[in-house]
């Protein structure tokens, strides 16, 4: 790459995408690539024909690795959550099995770290989490199927919206996101 073999790097990325061989690459160069694409789900899922286009992205960004680096990690989890959270018209059907063998990899403490660190400046899922609608009860699906109201976190705001979620509390959940998302913007 550094010497502009931009033909040979495309080949190289294709051919660990393949074996899962990511894993094993220099740290910088996974984290990179976690990175572009988490951020390239994301565009597909906020840009037009999502439900079509997030199954390749998310299905990119699962077959990366088994071990997503800690650079990496905030953007991953909140792309992946955006897809199982969906949007109003619902979620991509065909990009949810992908979206949850990316979040089973996902161990506590790093759940942990995401919670304490990322989630709270997740401006569009904390706006999707607080719309009191099917997205809310994605939300607080994904938080009972990974048992994320069990995860120590520090900010009691967060504690308090992962334990209504995991009671499917949806009115409360969603005023718990509101207000987290207000004070992002004052």
């Amino acid at each position: 790459m550094n010497d502009g073999n931009k033909k040979y790097v495309s080949v190289l990325r294709t051919l660990l995408t393949k074996v899962k061989g990511f894993d094993y690459v220099p740290e910088n160069l996974r984290s990179l690539t976690f990175i572009e694409a988490a951020q390239k789900l994301i565009n597909a899922h906020f840009g037009m024909n999502n439900f079509y286009n997030e199954p390749p992205a998310i299905q990119y960004l699962e077959s990366l690795g088994t071990v997503i680096p800690y650079p990496g990690l905030g953007i991953c989890i909140t792309a992946t959550i955006i897809v199982k959270v969906g949007n109003f018209y619902g979620v991509s059907r065909n990009a949810q099995s992908y979206a949850n063998e990316i979040l089973e990899k996902i161990y506590p403490d790093k759940w942990k770290y995401y919670f304490d660190d990322v989630f709270i400046g997740s401006e569009d899922l904390l706006w999707k989490i607080s719309c009191n609608d099917d997205r809310t009860d994605n939300w607080c699906n994904v938080v009972i199927r990974y048992k994320l109201d069990q995860i120590e976190v520090k900010n009691n705001e967060v504690k308090k919206l992962l334990v209504e979620s995991s009671k499917n509390n949806r009115g409360v959940v969603s005023k718990i996101a509101r207000k987290l998302y207000d004070n992002l913007n004052n």
